[in-house]
């Protein structure tokens, strides 16, 4: 019988993220989720990512190593309860900001509790509307909107959405289990406190406070600029890899190069790059290998464009260091 304390038994594959939830706990998280909605949220219904062979739920697979593949256009996810009818037990589901309620995420991993307590010290923690905790340890606030894109000091990520809705982040909720960044096990998210009516969707003082705080430690940047990243790409990656050993997920995204597969066109190069950034800032292992490999390959593609193809990919992959370097926890 499957256990459900996040620890597969002796000889037993992960089939399903089902063996580490019950129904009843997935129903429970459903409920909640329906609550969110009904308050303005918008949640979106994600699938196991699964081994193309044995068709087993891969835990470190899918987007960002997350274990999950997320919906085309999930930043444009509508607030519906019609968008849980694709829910299946065993399904991830992630609340979208920028709508009813943003998220405040401490991630002890990164200095988050130093950095939180940095917050409590200046009188800065906002109104949190509801508590969940997250298998990696760390914990989610959900906030009132800040009417900013989604930003990151140290180990706290704003997961927010600008009024227009860009910029939006996502964070996942119950009933989504995935491994532990700090175990290895398999754990569900979970709330802590329950979610309170009082207050949500509507500015408060304290959001606008944290966000005067998380700009403080930025540089300002003209409108010309805000979209080119002129750090040193070397230099985060060494930051965001632990070591040169391909993770899973990095060997499968690298794998059709590795067979011989070039580059079919610009699009696909940005969607890998993108990809092996955001593992990158997973924690997984090797990425600086894998696009050092893929480097190669597209300059040995056949381009059409009369751009320089080293210059094209080194100011793509800038880019999407810039935009995708955080981190969802």
């Amino acid at each position: 019988m499957p256990r459900l304390d996040g620890k597969p038994s002796a000889g037993e594959s992960i089939h399903s993220p089902r063996q580490y939830i019950s129904r009843e706990d997935a129903d429970a998280g459903l409920a909640e989720a329906r609550r969110l909605i009904r308050l303005g949220c918008a949640v979106f219904v994600a699938r196991p990512a699964r081994d193309r062979g044995t068709l087993h739920w891969d835990a470190s697979w899918g987007h960002g190593g997350s274990g999950y593949w997320l919906p085309e256009d999930w930043e444009s996810t509508p607030v519906s309860l019609g968008t849980l009818d694709r829910y299946q037990y065993g399904d991830a589901l992630g609340l979208v900001t920028g709508h009813a309620l943003d998220v405040l995420d401490v991630d002890p991993r990164n200095g988050g509790d130093d950095d939180f307590a940095k917050l409590v010290e200046l009188g800065l923690v906002p109104t949190a509307y509801a508590v969940a905790a997250t298998p990696s340890g760390g914990v989610h606030l959900f906030t009132a909107p800040h009417g900013v894109r989604k930003t990151k000091r140290g180990g706290l990520d704003l997961q927010a959405g600008d009024a227009e809705g860009n910029g939006r982040g996502f964070v996942w909720i119950a009933p989504t289990v995935r491994r532990s960044k700090v175990s290895g096990q398999v754990q569900a998210y979970r709330w802590v406190q329950p979610l309170t009516h009082a207050g949500v969707g509507l500015p408060d003082d304290s959001a606008r406070a944290l966000v005067e705080w998380f700009h403080a430690a930025k540089p300002t940047t003209s409108t010309a600029d805000e979209h080119h990243w002129n750090g040193d790409t070397d230099a985060w990656l060494a930051t965001h890899t632990t070591g040169k050993t391909l993770s899973r997920a990095v060997a499968r995204a690298v794998q059709p190069f590795i067979d011989g597969e070039p580059f079919d066109g610009h699009h696909r190069m940005l969607k890998f790059q993108i990809y092996l950034v955001r593992l990158a800032a997973e924690g997984h292992n090797g990425v600086p290998e894998a696009l050092t490999f893929a480097r190669q390959v597209w300059l040995d593609t056949p381009h059409t464009s009369e751009e320089d193809p080293a210059q094209e990919w080194d100011a793509a992959l800038d880019r999407a260091i810039h935009k995708y370097g955080g981190n969802n926890a």
